[in-house]
């Protein structure tokens, strides 16, 4: 079966999150093709809609798979073949509009519509949507020395430090009481933590960061299936979060990961608990049920349905 992608990047780039579940259906058997809208704003992705036209005429997809609401949207008007849309989070956070227009597609125009978490079906308020989280490639995010991965990275081995990895410029991030909460510790803790904040680089160097780590911390205001927290699970790695899109439910057994309020207080607490957590979780075992292959299962399943 040819599945075609549809996301958005600069350069034809891909984000890891596509690019991550692309792969692992391509490894189920699935041929795989990506067009990428590179236009800046809601113009940009209007005068997108011929090339990518002429894209699927090219690549005869069976299914077309738009990533993130703007590019579903694309997709819609750019051709007649069975759409299944992939909702990504942020989408459903939007204005009321982009809402509303989101429910008439998903009801009338996509033969299938994916959501990430509960919350995201409940924001759009549609019982037909499926419900299928990112899944995390466990052969390559697991648990490595940690000692190893602090050198690499150039972490201070003598200093406990809390990843921040996310771009601290993104409001839904909440970058502040990221940094808020830290501060307190420092009156506890002194010089001997560190907020390590890190964006921007390479996919494949993202698991030693979360490896050095002592702590993995997101303080998002708002997300969908949040790619680090099934990450970090997967390295066996303490976690703080803010209770957004799934975390709750993926980290709710696990012993060293904890789910704070809004305060940086309360988010200070939790750190002060995973650091002296003193160790790695079980959290690979815990996520067993995501693991990329069987994500990919789930999502053949979709296409197959729709394309009977």
């Amino acid at each position: 079966m040819k599945v075609l992608f549809v996301s958005s990047g600069r350069n034809a780039s891909i984000s890891p999150i596509v690019r991550s579940q692309g792969e692992s259906l391509q490894k189920a058997g699935m041929e795989i093709f990506y067009f990428t809208i590179k236009g800046r704003g809601f113009a940009g992705y209007v005068k997108s809609i011929f090339s990518l036209h002429n894209e699927i005429r090219k690549v005869k997809p069976d299914i077309i798979h738009p990533h993130y609401s703007l590019c579903c949207i694309v997709a819609t008007f750019a051709t007649g073949k069975p759409i299944v849309a992939s909702l990504m989070g942020s989408d459903v956070m939007a204005d009321r509009l982009m809402i509303q227009t989101l429910r008439f597609l998903s009801k009338y125009c996509w033969k299938a519509t994916i959501v990430k978490s509960k919350s995201m079906k409940k924001q759009i308020s549609l019982n037909h949507v499926h419900i299928i989280p990112n899944g995390v490639d466990l052969s390559f995010f697991k648990p490595l020395d940690q000692a190893e991965c602090k050198k690499r990275v150039g972490f201070d081995p003598l200093k406990k430090q809390i990843l921040f990895m996310a771009d601290p410029s993104r409001y839904e991030k909440n970058y502040t009481s990221a940094l808020a909460a830290c501060q307190l510790l420092q009156e506890i803790f002194r010089d001997t933590i560190e907020l390590k904040v890190v964006h921007g680089v390479a996919h494949q160097e993202v698991v030693y960061y979360i490896n050095a780590a002592d702590v993995v911390l997101l303080t998002s205001r708002w997300e969908g299936s949040p790619n680090i927290i099934k990450e970090s699970m997967a390295c066996n790695v303490p976690i703080v979060s803010t209770n957004v899109g799934d975390v709750e439910e993926v980290i709710r057994s696990t012993r060293g990961c904890f789910l704070a309020g809004s305060s940086s207080e309360d988010i200070a607490e939790k750190l002060k608990s995973a650091i002296e957590f003193e160790g790695r979780t079980t959290g690979r075992s815990d996520i067993s049920y995501l693991d990329s292959k069987l994500i990919a299962g789930n999502i053949i399943s979709i296409y197959e349905s729709v394309s009977a």
